[in-house]
């Protein structure tokens, strides 16, 4: 696999891949899958090690009696160090933020009286918090408790990455579909609905090499510079296309 994904930076593979069975296709495109997990955990380790000593340090002290936050008493906001994304805790909201609001403020998580409020896909999970919660939050007791926290949120955060991923290379499929149809009717070549499939899914190479890259160092427009490098392989790809390969 390994080798499919280096070969999948030079155009001329591409019509080799052409005649590649669908089940190592499959199994490319799964590969790509596990070695964006890995190293999208690897990434979240790096920084949670480096940021979660100090929000916990920053957290104030957070009281629940019988499933219901009674301290802090007033609305605090809690910046996620070097991010702009904040936790916020509001005792006297009598209901969730909008999802706009979520989106406009970057709200990771709001906590009101007896609730606690995620953004989703496209709206906000409820979360009640349970009556039999009857403790204290201290920063100093949540940084005994550092290394247990860091546990919890590895294997969260494991699962999650895993549909993060399959959302984000479903939709990369879809968008070098979408591409190379368009350049075969640009080029006038038609290609077979398979090949241009299998060029769709061995396209997720390089896309996967930008999606690290924007995860290290920040791509400006990540998605359209997505859809830049579909259009320049495609363009390519056709007009390297030999004649054999045209339907």
């Amino acid at each position: 696999m390994l080798v499919a994904f280096i070969q999948s930076f030079w155009f001329p593979f591409y019509h080799h891949f052409s005649r590649v069975r669908a089940w190592k296709m499959a199994m490319f495109a799964l590969w790509i899958i596990l070695v964006g997990m890995l190293v999208f955990n690897v990434y979240f380790i790096l920084q949670l090690n480096k940021r979660l000593p100090v929000f916990l340090a920053s957290l104030p002290a957070v009281t629940f009696a019988n499933g219901q936050m009674t301290a802090p008493s007033q609305r605090v906001s809690v910046q996620i160090p070097q991010t702009p994304y904040q936790i916020v805790l509001d005792p006297h909201a009598a209901a969730s933020p909008s999802y706009q609001t979520f989106f406009d403020e970057k709200i990771m998580v709001f906590i009101s009286k007896n609730h606690i409020y995620m953004p989703a896909v496209s709206s906000v999970q409820s979360q009640p918090i349970p009556t039999d919660w009857n403790l204290t939050l201290t920063p100093s007791w949540l940084q005994e408790k550092q290394d247990e926290i860091a546990s919890v949120l590895q294997t969260i955060f494991f699962v999650a990455s895993f549909f993060v991923l399959i959302s984000f290379f479903l939709g990369s499929f879809c968008m070098a579909g979408a591409v190379l149809f368009l350049w075969q009717g640009l080029s006038r070549k038609p290609v077979p609905l398979p090949v241009r499939l299998r060029w769709a899914v061995i396209l997720q190479g390089p896309a996967l090499t930008l999606w690290i890259i924007n995860l290290f160092v920040s791509v400006p427009l990540f998605l359209f510079a997505i859809f830049i490098l579909f259009m320049m392989y495609s363009q390519q790809i056709y007009n390297t296309l030999p004649e054999e390969k045209r339907g």
